[in-house]
């Protein structure tokens, strides 16, 4: 990427990543408080893909306001399943009716005129199913949430199973090391040969201790 020439960059699949962005946030600039400040919130009307939108306008724009008829019910409060039944029923009817003009009469303008009522009734069914997408995006958010809830007190569980589990190895060492049999093995290590290096004496403790984890830990398995 680094040595691609001057338009050359109209044939790659992807274009190349913006200049500023790893030659003025790097690390140092970042930590000296020399990176480029973040832009603005917009506020008012903005431009985006060619269409003017407002920042207070709804998240779901009525159809009204797009010059589209509405054609379910105006009501504040009513059945969407129901309207969306209507509608699927609707537009299974104009097809079939568009199915016969295509048969009968293909050169008409009836056929233009059904292929523009099922975009309007497409268009409609759409809209509604947008108006879930709020509480699609809630509900999603709380799934997530408590899938997250869970999982961290699945893992404080295992955590808390463990700590239990290192106390009763470690009182069943030290139990273990207050055994009169062990104590005499210790004892006769410390009083054994007196030609013995104070190294070797220490290594010989340290295999006697390996030796009783391991028989420790064979006993709990």
């Amino acid at each position: 990427m680094a040595n691609v020439v001057p338009g050359e960059d109209a044939q790659l699949s992807f274009p190349l990543p913006p200049l500023h962005f790893y030659q003025h946030y790097t690390n140092e600039n970042v930590k000296n408080d020399l990176a480029p400040k973040p832009p603005k919130v917009v506020v008012g009307e903005y431009s985006m893909y060619g269409h003017i939108f407002k920042t207070d306008d709804q998240i779901i724009q009525p159809l009204e306001s797009q010059g589209i008829m509405r054609l379910y019910s105006k009501e504040e409060d009513f059945d969407h399943i129901v309207e969306m039944k209507k509608l699927n029923h609707s537009i299974l009817v104009n097809y079939l009716e568009l199915v016969d003009i295509m048969i009968y009469a293909p050169a008409s303008p009836e056929r233009q005129k059904k292929i523009e009522e099922i975009k309007v009734l497409f268009i409609n069914l759409h809209h509604l199913i947008n108006e879930f997408r709020p509480h699609q995006a809630r509900e999603t958010l709380r799934v997530l949430l408590h899938r997250q809830k869970q999982q961290t007190l699945e893992t404080a569980d295992r955590l808390r199973r463990n700590i239990e589990k290192a106390r009763s190895l470690l009182a069943a060492a030290g139990n273990l090391l207050q055994q009169p049999v062990v104590k005499n093995e210790l004892q006769s290590i410390e009083d054994s040969d007196p030609t013995l290096s104070a190294e070797e004496k220490l290594k010989d403790l340290y295999s006697l201790r390996e030796k009783l984890m391991c028989d420790l830990l064979d006993d709990i398995s």
